[in-house]
């Protein structure tokens, strides 16, 4: 499942060969373009992986040992050429015209949702009426659309988070997302949507995902606390019998009740098992081999459980159909692309995912007819047991990482009030309790300046502040003098500012809004000083402050996949 071996980099570069192949200067980490963030290693890896293939092994520790050596170490053409490969404009057009020979024509049917960043998880409700999916463009907020298929139209939408599964449970809509459960902690939570009436949470669903409709009624998920081994009835969390497993990706139920299906993780495998409910003894392996497999999705009629497999050529999934009466297997799509996430309409309709030069698009197509499967293609790697590790638990010190790893050189030009010359550092601890930020200069006149400012949150909603500052500033003023006669002298002051301060901040977070309250002691002494002629002095150079400081903020924001800063 690595970069050169999952399905989703060669489905990007299928895609791309059919529609729009990127410039090797678009293959970094600061692009725009879909598919952004892949680009560097879904591209980078195969154009070392062809530097191998056809210069051989060596090819890469060279080109690793030459631009290690050199002065200026961010160029790749050179230094791959001294190591005996070819440079990148030579090899991008090679990687490029071996793709474009194999994509092919897409046979996918018409669009339902296209440019999409996320997967749509399609999911059909009972009645089969209604489609949901997940809604993710890059220009609006993420959200999950309900259609009308027999209207082909947008029936509803609701606004999500991230890390989205749907399931339907009768009329209702389960979702499962993502969302802050303290201010430092991230959980998963189901939630219970009636299209067109409230969205409510499912009590005690903390830490569950992947939804799906339970046998005799109810909501079952999968039990992230237990490392997604175990399966879970709602409410309660009673566990689900279910065959053994390392982990579960998704399940689903059989139109009729009869039987489970589930893609499970085992043996270093992820392969699709059925299962009668209550009986997990009976289980039965639809597929046994080193591709993945997962998206399990039964037919209207029950008869056919269709699911996402790996096993092709170089990887790209596609859908087949497991007939449990018999044990057969057969392929139902051949996407140049790939499909993904397969669900059947009553009326014969196939709807999946496949990849497009702009994204993740959702189709809709006529059943083809399937054809017998091939065996599995993949290459099966180590089945053995992973090695033991010693673990042991010690108390946290924070030190190790707290301490002071760098430090700054800061300069502070205020003219004859002060050449301030001084070093800044700062520090935080690995869990992120401790932070603090340090810095003390000084000037020829022996003024000095510093800061030191340190917050510590142990509590999840609860920080403690802390800071003294002191600095100094230049400033120009007109003094009236009476002796000899009236006059107005130009002098320059100096102005000293020391801030001694502490307080406790109390935070409440959401995934997109986050209230603070801020409640503080703070002591203020501003000083002056004449730092020009002539000789004169303050009757009373010092004034104070003090007092408390209260501040509240609120913050609600959106941000896009594209854009460049939260709105």
């Amino acid at each position: 499942a690595g970069r050169m071996e999952g399905g989703l980099h060669a489905q990007l570069l299928a895609a791309a060969a059919r529609d729009r192949w990127p410039g090797p200067n678009d293959a970094s980490q600061i692009s725009l373009k879909w598919p952004d963030g892949f680009l560097p290693y879904a591209w980078g890896s195969r154009f070392f992986q062809w530097q191998s293939d056809r210069y051989g092994d060596s090819v890469i520790p060279g080109f690793i040992e030459r631009t290690s050596r050199r002065l200026w170490p961010l160029t790749v053409s050179g230094p791959m050429k001294d190591a005996g490969g070819q440079g990148v404009g030579g090899a991008w057009r090679a990687i490029r015209d071996a793709w474009t020979d194999r994509a092919g024509a897409s046979d996918s049917g018409a669009v339902i949702a296209s440019g999409l960043y996320e997967e749509p998880r399609p999911r059909l409700s009972p009645d089969g009426r209604y489609l949901a999916y997940v809604h993710v463009d890059g220009r609006d907020d993420p959200r999950v659309v309900v259609r009308d298929l027999q209207a082909g139209m947008e029936a509803w939408r609701h606004r999500i988070n991230a890390g989205v599964d749907l399931a339907w449970v009768d009329s209702a809509l389960v979702v499962s997302q993502l969302d802050f459960s303290s201010p430092v902690e991230i959980r998963r939570r189901l939630y219970r949507w009636v299209p067109g009436a409230a969205w409510d949470p499912v009590p005690g669903s903390e830490r569950l995902t992947r939804p799906f409709a339970a046998p005799g009624g109810g909501i079952a998920a999968v039990d992230l606390g237990a490392h997604a081994s175990r399966v879970v009835n709602m409410p309660g969390r009673e566990p689900l019998a279910a065959p053994p497993a390392d982990a579960w990706a998704y399940i689903v139920q059989s139109p009729d009740g009869s039987w489970l299906a589930g893609s499970r993780h085992r043996n270093g495998q992820w392969d699709i098992v059925l299962w009668p409910p209550g009986r997990p003894q009976d289980a039965v392996e639809a597929t046994r081999d080193a591709a993945v497999d997962d998206d399990p999705s039964w037919a209207p009629a029950g008869d056919r459980l269709l699911f996402t497999s790996e096993r092709g050529e170089r990887g790209i999934p596609q859908i087949f159909a497991f007939q449990p009466a018999d044990g057969s297997v057969e392929q139902l799509t051949w996407e140049p692309a790939g499909a993904r996430q397969p669900a059947l309409t009553a009326d014969g309709k196939l709807i999946y995912v496949t990849m497009r030069a702009d994204g993740r698009a959702l189709v809709e197509r006529p059943l083809p007819a399937g054809r017998p499967a091939s065996a599995s293609s993949r290459p099966a790697g180590p089945r053995g047991p992973a090695p033991a590790v010693a673990v042991r638990e010690t108390g946290y010190a924070p030190w190790a990482s707290l301490r002071p790893h760098f430090w700054i050189p800061t300069w502070h030009d205020e003219g004859i009030t002060g050449r301030f010359a001084g070093a800044l550092t700062a520090g935080i601890d690995a869990v992120g309790r401790t932070n603090y930020v340090a810095h003390f200069a000084v000037s020829s006149r022996g003024r000095v300046e510093g800061l030191l400012d340190v917050e510590h949150q142990r509590w999840k909603a609860l920080s403690l502040t802390a800071s003294v500052q002191q600095t100094w500033d230049r400033a120009r003023a007109r003094v009236i003098v009476q002796q000899p006669v009236v006059d107005t002298i130009p002098v320059v002051l100096g102005e000293r500012e020391l801030l001694v301060g502490a307080g406790g901040v109390l935070r409440w977070r959401r995934w997109r809004s986050a209230v603070t309250a801020r409640l503080a002691a703070q002591w203020q002494q501003d000083g002056l000083a004449i730092d020009s002629p002539p000789a004169l002095r303050f009757t009373d150079p010092r004034t104070d402050y003090a007092g408390p400081s209260v501040s509240v903020g609120i913050q609600h924001v959106s941000q896009p996949a594209l854009a460049i800063s939260p709105e």
